[in-house]
This record gives C-alpha cells, sequence and structure tokens, in this order.
C-alpha cells in the first residue's frame, strides 16, 4: 500500500497549488481516490529520438510518477513515457541517482525531472543509458537546453532562439556541368557558340553565420561570399562590409580577366598568361580560370615550338643565300680566285685599317672592276634581304593569326576560328620556299584544327555533349532531362519519396523520346522508381509503428512487400528481413492490441484465444523476453478473470460445487502471475476468493443438511456440520466475526440436532419395550394382544422429559386404547410412570 490518504491528500493539495498556473509543468492524478499516481506533462525544450534512430529536440513530454509503499522514506518511481533521450531515461524508469531524501517533497521531484529534461543535470558515467550518455558528452555545449528561472516560475521562459544552426552552403564545384544550354545561342559579333558551365545560384539561408563568411574571406572565395550577400534579406553593417569587399575584388579580377582576353585575342598569350595567374592571387573561385590558364598554357606551348625552328633558320643567313641565290657563278669563281690570291698575301696585321684590306697598293689597275663587283654583290644582297624580311614578317603574320584561331577554337568561336585559321593558311602558302620545316610545321597546325571534329560539327552549329555530338536543341533536351535528374536524385537522396518519384516518372516519360541519353541510366532510375515506391510505403509504415497503429502499419508493410519482390537483389536482401521483422512486429502486435481491447471489453475468451494468436506470431519475431512475458501473463489474467466470471454466474445460479471449482482455479492462477502490483495485492486477492470458496461451501453444505433433516438423516445431517466446523477452523478466517457467528450457529444447530437424536432415541426404547411396560401397569393385558404404539413426548422439566404411551389392545372380538404417561429422569437416567400427582 501506499501512503495514507491524509498524507494523500496533503500531496494532491500541495501539488495543485505548486503548479496550477506553472507556465511549463501541468499535473494529471491517473490512479487512486486520493491519487497516488500522476501523470506530469513538460512543455519545454528536450531531446528525444525518433523510431528512425534521430535525436531531435522536442518540446512535450510526459512521465509517470507513483507514490510507493513507505513513502516517503522509499522514493516515488517515475518512467518516462513520451521517447526522451537522457543518459538517466531508461523506458521503464528513471534514475533519481542521490536525489531523493526524506525531506524531499513531489513538488520538487517535479522540478528535478524538469532540470533533466533541459540538460542541466545528467550522468556521464555508469548511466541507465550509455548511448545517451556519450552523445551528451560529445554536445556539453548545448546544454542547458533553455534558460529557466525554475525559482520564479512564471518568468520561466524556453530559449529556443539561442541554439546556433550552421548554414548548409555549395561550392560553386557543386554547381557546375560542362555544359549550359541557356548560353548556346551565337555571339552578335562572330556568330560563334559561347559556352557558360554556370548553373543558377542557390538561395542560402536567411541565418547570418559569420564565422562562415569570415572563413571564405579568408579563403578568398569572394564568388561564393557575393552569392551569399545577393540571397540575404536581413543586411546588417558587417555583412555589408563583407559584401562590400568582395565586390570590389570581384571587379579587380574582372578588369584583370577583360585585359587577359583582350591580349589573349591579339596574340600575346604570355601577357595573357599572366593576367591570369594574377586572378588567382585575388580571388580563388574565378569560374573560369583554371581553363583559361591551361588554354593559354597550351598557346604558349604550340607558339614556342614554331619559334624554335625559325631561330634555327635565322642562325645560317649566309648559307641560305648561297643556296638560295646562285646568281653568277662567273663572279662567284672570281671571288673564290680573289679568294685565293688573297691567302697567298702576306696576311694583314690585325692593327691594319680596313682600307688596306680592300684596296692593295696596286689599286690604280683594279679600282674600277672592284667598284663594279662591290656594287653588284650590294644589290644582290640588298635585294635577298628584302625578301628574306619580307617572307619573315608574312610567317611571323601567320603565326599571330594561328594564334588567334586557336584562341577563338579554345572558346569553341568556331567562325572567327575558321576565318583565322584560313587567313593563316593563306599566309603559309606564301612563304613555303623559305623557312620550310616552320612553315610546315605550321601549315600542319593550322590543317589539324581545319579538319578537326570539332570545328567541324561546330560550323555546323553542333556541340560536344556526353562524348556525343548533337544539334543545340537535342542538347538543350538532354541538359533539361539531366537537370530533373540532378533534382530528382536530391529528393531522392533527402528521402522525399513522393516528388522524387514523380519527377522520375517525367523524366523517363520525356527520356523516351531522346535517343542521346545513355541507356543505363534509365535503367538506374526504373531501380530508382521502385525503390522510391517501395520506401514510400515502407517508412509511412515505420512511423506507423512507432505510433502504434499496427493495422495501418500492417496495411503499408503488406504494399512494401509487393513491391520489394521487383528491387534489385542487393535491395531487396537489404529490406526483405526488416519488412519481415516488422510484418511479424506488427501482426503480434495488432493481436496484442485486439487481445487487449477483448480484455477491456470482459471477452475473456476470445482475449485468450488472440492472446495466444499473438504468442504464436511472436516465436518468430526477436521480442524482448518481457514482451513475451507480459502476452503470458496477461493470457493468465484472462483466465482468471473467465474462471472468477464463471464461479460467479454459478454462484447466482446456486451451482455451488461448479462456482467452488471456478474459484479454486482462479486461485491456481492468481498464484501463477508473477506481475501483479505487489505481493501484499495478490494476497489480498487470493484471500478473497478463498473467503468467497468457504462461504460458498457453508451454503452448500447447509442446504445439503436441510435435505437430510427433512429426510430424518440426522446423522448424516450432524456428520456434515461437524466437517463445516472443522473448515472453519482450518481456515484462516476462523477469527472474523462472519465465521465465528457461523460456527456458533453450527454448535447450536447441532446441540438442537443432538437432543432431537436423544429424544427420538427415548422414543426408540419406548417402542421397543412398550409391551413389557403396559403388561407392567396392566397386569390384565396379555403383551400379544398390545399392538400399534404411538410415542410422543408431552412435556419437559428440569428433572424429567413426560412421553405419553399408547397402542390397542385387541381381545374378544373388541379392541381397546389403552393409555399411560412415563417419565425419564434426567438426573438419573431412569425411567419411571408418571402421573400429575
Amino acid at each position: 500500500m501506499s501512503a495514507s490518504a491524509n498524507h494523500l491528500d496533503e500531496i494532491y493539495e500541495q501539488l495543485r497549488e505548486d503548479f496550477a498556473s506553472h507556465p511549463l509543468i501541468s499535473i494529471r492524478p491517473t490512479k487512486g481516490n486520493p491519487p497516488d499516481q500522476y501523470e506530469i506533462y513538460y512543455t519545454l525544450v528536450g531531446i528525444c529520438k525518433t523510431g528512425k534512430g534521430q535525436i531531435v529536440e522536442s518540446r512535450d513530454h510526459t512521465v509517470e510518477i507513483s507514490i510507493p509503499f513507505g513513502f516517503p522514506h522509499f522514493p516515488p518511481s517515475c518512467k518516462p513515457k513520451s521517447d526522451l533521450f537522457h543518459p538517466d531515461f531508461d523506458s521503464a524508469a528513471i534514475c533519481l541517482g542521490d536525489f531523493w531524501g526524506q525531506d524531499s517533497s513531489l513538488s520538487d521531484l517535479i522540478i528535478h525531472l524538469g532540470k533533466m529534461i533541459n540538460g542541466e543535470t545528467y550522468t556521464t558515467t555508469n548511466a541507465f543509458n550509455e548511448e545517451a550518455a556519450e552523445w551528451y558528452q560529445e554536445n556539453s555545449a548545448k546544454f542547458p537546453l533553455s534558460h529557466i528561472d525554475w525559482e520564479i516560475a512564471t518568468t520561466a521562459e524556453s530559449s529556443d532562439n539561442d541554439h546556433k544552426h550552421k548554414i548548409d552552403t555549395l561550392e560553386d564545384e557543386d554547381l557546375t556541368t560542362q555544359f549550359d544550354f541557356l548560353t548556346l545561342e551565337k555571339e552578335t559579333e562572330d556568330e560563334d557558340i559561347s559556352l557558360n558551365t554556370s548553373f543558377p545560384d542557390i538561395d542560402s539561408s536567411t541565418v547570418v553565420d559569420f564565422e562562415l563568411l569570415h572563413q571564405l574571406e579568408s579563403q578568398k572565395k569572394y564568388y561564393t561570399l557575393l552569392k551569399f550577400c545577393k540571397s540575404n534579406t536581413f543586411p546588417s553593417e558587417p555583412l555589408t562590409n563583407l559584401c562590400n569587399k568582395a565586390q570590389q575584388e570581384i571587379r579587380k579580377v574582372e578588369k584583370l580577366h577583360s585585359d587577359g582576353k583582350k591580349f589573349e585575342n591579339k596574340g600575346d598569350a604570355q601577357i595573357a598568361l599572366e593576367k591570369y595567374q594574377q586572378i588567382t592571387t585575388i580571388v580563388s573561385d574565378f569560374p573560369t580560370i583554371d581553363s583559361d590558364i591551361q588554354r593559354v598554357k597550351q598557346t604558349l606551348t604550340l607558339l614556342g615550338s614554331i619559334s624554335s625552328n625559325k631561330t634555327s633558320d635565322a642562325a645560317q643567313p649566309e648559307v641560305s643565300k648561297k643556296t638560295e641565290h646562285p646568281a653568277d657563278n662567273k663572279k662567284s669563281d672570281t671571288s673564290q680566285k680573289e679568294g685565293k690570291r688573297a691567302s697567298r698575301r702576306p696576311r694583314a696585321d690585325s692593327s691594319q685599317p680596313a682600307h688596306d684590306l680592300f684596296f692593295p697598293e696596286k689599286r690604280t689597275r683594279t679600282k674600277l672592276p672592284l667598284y663594279l663587283f662591290l656594287g653588284i654583290v650590294v644589290i644582290i644582297l640588298g635585294g635577298g634581304g628584302y625578301l628574306w624580311y619580307s617572307f619573315t614578317e608574312k610567317l611571323g603574320d601567320a603565326e599571330k593569326t594561328f594564334a588567334e584561331c586557336s584562341t577563338a577554337y579554345a572558346n569553341d568561336q568556331f567562325d572567327a576560328a575558321k576565318r583565322s585559321c584560313d587567313k593563316a593558311l593563306q599566309l603559309v602558302g606564301e612563304v613555303k620556299f623559305i623557312h620550310q620545316d616552320s612553315a610546315h610545321q605550321l601549315e600542319n597546325s593550322i590543317l589539324e584544327i581545319l579538319h578537326s571534329e570539332k570545328l567541324t560539327q561546330g560550323l555546323a552549329g553542333n556541340i560536344l555533349l556526353n562524348d556525343k555530338y548533337m544539334s543545340k536543341d537535342e542538347a538543350k533536351a538532354l541538359l533539361a532531362l539531366k537537370q530533373k535528374i540532378k533534382e530528382a536524385e536530391k529528393l531522392f537522396t533527402e528521402e522525399k519519396w513522393q516528388p522524387a518519384l514523380q519527377l522520375y516518372k517525367t523524366f523517363i516519360a520525356e527520356a523516351e523520346k531522346n535517343s542521346h541519353l545513355n541507356p543505363s541510366i534509365i535503367d538506374t532510375i526504373k531501380r530508382n522508381i521502385l525503390f522510391a515506391e517501395f520506401r514510400m510505403s515502407y517508412d509511412p509504415a515505420l512511423v506507423l509503428i512507432q505510433n502504434k497503429q499496427w493495422e495501418a502499419a500492417l496495411e503499408k508493410l503488406l504494399q512494401a512487400q509487393k513491391v520489394l519482390v521487383s528491387l534489385p537483389e542487393a535491395e531487396r536482401g537489404q529490406y526483405s528481413e526488416k519488412v519481415q521483422t516488422a510484418l511479424q512486429k506488427c501482426q503480434f502486435a495488432n493481436l496484442k492490441e485486439q487481445g487487449d481491447l477483448s480484455f477491456t471489453e470482459s471477452d475473456w475468451l476470445s482475449a485468450i484465444d488472440t492472446y495466444n494468436l499473438a504468442l504464436a506470431s511472436g516465436k518468430e519475431t526477436s521480442l524482448s523476453p518481457d514482451s513475451i512475458e507480459t502476452i503470458r501473463n496477461n493470457i493468465k489474467r484472462a483466465e482468471l478473470y473467465n474462471s472468477i466470471n464463471k464461479g460467479n454466474k454459478a454462484y447466482a445460479s446456486g451451482a455451488w460445487d461448479e462456482a467452488i471449482a471456478a474459484y479454486s482455479k482462479a486461485t491456481g492462477f492468481l498464484m501463477d502471475i508473477q506481475t501483479t502490483p505487489s505481493q501484499t495485492e495478490s494476497d489480498i486477492n487470493v484471500q478473497k476468493l478463498n473467503r468467497i470458496i468457504l462461504q460458498a461451501s457453508i451454503i452448500r453444505d447447509r442446504q445439503t443438511i436441510r435435505t437430510l433433516l427433512e429426510n430424518e438423516d440426522f446423522k448424516k445431517a450432524r456428520q456434515i456440520y461437524q466437517q463445516i466446523l472443522k473448515t472453519i477452523a482450518a481456515s484462516p478466517f476462523s477469527t472474523e466475526s462472519e465465521f465465528i457467528d457461523t460456527t456458533e450457529e453450527i454448535k447450536a444447530a447441532m446441540r438442537a440436532l443432538d437432543e432431537q437424536l436423544a429424544l427420538m432415541k427415548k422414543i426408540e426404547y419406548l417402542k421397543i419395550n412398550y409391551q413389557p411396560l403396559f403388561t407392567a401397569n396392566y397386569p390384565a393385558a396379555v403383551p400379544e394382544n398390545l399392538s400399534n404404539p404411538v410415542i410422543s413426548k408431552t412435556k419437559e422439566t428440569d428433572s424429567k422429559i413426560v412421553f405419553r404411551m399408547q397402542c390397542t389392545e385387541t381381545s374378544g372380538g373388541r379392541s381397546l386404547s389403552l393409555v399411560m404417561f412415563y417419565a425419564f429422569n434426567k438426573s438419573t437416567g431412569k425411567w419411571s410412570l408418571y402421573s400429575d400427582n
């Protein structure tokens, strides 16, 4: 038993006073009058764990508190009724630790439990819930969850808004693809196709995380930072300063990028590279800078190869002249002869003037021919030099024009690339007989671009996508499908099955019209559709199971099972056992719920049958021993109450043996049940049944005695009376007033019965001896003539019992009635004739 009734009344009144207007706590008595059990409702932030294993915050919590026997020496028992996730909370109990003392009150305990839910106090070692203890240690910075003034309840407020939530951010590389069909229109200048690889921006959260923004600033990711600024609708001075700095840095690099483009288009690839590389030192997330730098480096590599060949040609101009201009063999021979003569002359001193070297002492005779020779040589050299310079200039123009072609080609400006390469090819054709190696290599490079599939397809208006060339409309349709896949996969990853399924089905309908789509993608999407359909039934089933809506959960699980057989082997193997286990669990719980309903409606036989079906279903399910034991005890209770019900009906109809048998069976069931609230209560219930059994047996035996007395079977009646007395004396109820009275009544009845038996014995004596007794008092009577004795008691005094004796005397054809009175002396036990005198 719990505390006394007066104490329970005081506790209830105190709780009503303490929490009548509390903003966070309300109480409701659930058992007893006065109540000894309460449900406490907390409206404050606490940590819960969902059926999916997710740890979330929740604001509604319920705890059951029961006042035990020996309160307050023993603490109340506390049990969570909601899914609280706390180191000291178990599904069946709450650990109070050292909190409770004899001077503690129930109000103190309720406030203490609120502090536990708020995370103000929790155990980290030897906890009830080790998983929760680890989680609380890892997230200790979160606690307490709210700032609550427990002393002044009316001012206690939850501080949900104090929590900081991180902003999910996406880097540019997460939002890019190789192609954007939105920029496929031709440019107005050269009608070339330009490619933009960026996708539309994604809005960020309106909650400003300055730590994240400063991290972006330190990493020089100003484009990402500016993107957040544009999406934020709650400006502040620090945010404005960051956004202004991002804009300034972006304007700088955009100017550098524009300058680099100009130098690249002019053919000054080295300067363009320097501009591009300077951008990376200012902004790290410039969208196209990596591809720009790689393209210019490739151009420089190609131009460097061509320049090296030209340099090797320029290193030997005299040899080339001799080879390319064999003009005057005679003059050449003359020069050779002169050279030979000069070789035979004495070697001039190095200090000798140049005039002396070319004009010997006998120069009067050779003056005119030498001048003529020198003039001719000058003319020849001048003409050759002019031609060499002119062709070299044209080759340089060809190289520059080819650089423009390469840049346009790299930027997918196909018309401009075609014009530049045709012009470069024309220039190379004009100088092919000079600088042959360089010209030939440049010509091959030009022809490689002009004959490339990329240029041919680009000029035809086609683009390369997924290693296939296709029209812009086809590419646009294909990219639209890919975007739809991306959106669907995002929803699929986020487990938003319904919208993902709708997008997938739309995609399949459109994909059948597109021949460029990889068939393996369609197969994957079809598998995802099946998986989404499966999860659309399976996930709600888990929620319904969590909410204990068993019939609805069974319906969803059966739908999921139909789709499961069509899933690929990997997914089917992953979920087959889970679905089967969930089905068995639902079937068990549903049968248990039906059994509980029948139990509540006192339909004991139906409850027993349903509980047995639940046990049979539970054999294949990994149920906890407690669940199995609960069902078994419920079956025993149903059998108990069914037996009591049978006993009550038999008792009401007077079928005592049947009632006693039913009650005796109920006693056995009651003693076998192990989950009664307390042993004391169980003993009380057994005593009640034993009392009813004793009462029923006494009533039954008294009815039997009544019948025996009617039949004058006094000995048998006395034996049954004696048995009743023995049964009462042997029972634990012999000292109760009800059975004391019954004992006295039976003893009185036995005394009366004994007197009746003694009287009957005396009458029997007189009947047996009436003839001698009459002849002793009537000497003329003949014993043989006496018959038909009639004996009756006439009166009784303190000392005597008087009997009237009558018989019939038949003699000489006449019949006479003889009468006399005979008395029994109580004190002496002797008989004598009696007369009033």
